[in-house]
């Protein structure tokens, strides 16, 4: 049998220490695949050896939700539903309460929509964009952006200290704050019968760089914080397997 890569075992351990004293949820197999990209059956191996030792202990999953401490949330709570064709505006509002949750639960931020808006092109216009590519039963990608000094007073938020520029390790915090937003929204987009993978957040600059959307008009939604405001861009369409399955089965 392979062994674990120690500098595995020791990135995932101090993930899980950062994240417990961040006060931030607890850290899930998925989350931790996407954030140092290997497969769920490596971080599962890899957890089972830290549990093994004593180094960590196992969370009892929620039988409906991979992160044990999502709860649902309704339009009640501030999200407005996107209205238009039935998978894309899915997906926008699985991202939407999947963002409202992640800064919840892990920045004590409410979120609320201040704007809704349907554009032709995905060009950035925020100092930070955060990009994520979205493979599966739909396709196409999420982007967050964000300006700056917004983001340095996030970072300053998470870190529980003033942070006065953003370098590469706070990049790196952002980008985990995408992903577990992104894998939360996935969970939640499995129980509507769409089944997605999602690349590991990058950031995207300059400021008005264009994304290629091949054509699918973008939903941007603009959520707000105490401290600034989050743009958050879908650009999502069925996959050519998802519409042929779907026309078969209405046959």
């Amino acid at each position: 049998m392979k062994t674990v890569p120690r500098e595995l075992l020791m990135s995932i351990f101090h993930a899980i220490t950062s994240a417990e004293e961040n006060g931030l949820p607890p850290l899930t197999a998925g989350q931790l695949a996407i954030q140092f990209r290997q497969t769920d059956a490596a971080i599962k191996k890899a957890c089972a050896v830290l549990e093994a030792n004593g180094k960590i202990q196992a969370s009892v999953k929620s039988p409906e939700h991979p992160d044990p401490s999502y709860t649902p949330i309704s339009p009640a709570d501030g999200v407005v539903q996107i209205s238009g064709a039935e998978a894309p505006a899915q997906g926008m509002n699985s991202i939407l309460k999947a963002t409202i949750h992640t800064f919840r639960a892990g920045m004590n931020l409410d979120l609320r929509l201040v704007g809704q808006a349907v554009s032709e092109d995905q060009v950035t216009t925020e100092d930070l964009s955060i990009y994520a590519r979205v493979t599966g039963d739909l396709e196409g990608s999420v982007c967050f952006g964000i300006r700056r000094d917004v983001a340095r007073l996030l970072l300053s938020v998470i870190a529980r200290r003033r942070v006065g520029t953003i370098g590469q390790a706070g990049l790196s915090a952002l980008h985990n704050v995408a992903d577990r937003i992104v894998v939360v929204a996935r969970a939640d987009l499995a129980k509507y019968g769409y089944s997605i993978d999602v690349s590991p957040s990058s950031t995207v600059y300059p400021m008005g760089m264009k994304i290629t959307t091949h054509g699918v008009p973008q939903a941007v939604a603009t959520l707000k914080c105490r401290y600034g405001a989050v743009a958050v861009h879908v650009v999502l369409q069925e996959s050519p397997q998802q519409n042929e399955d779907g026309a078969a089965a209405a046959a």
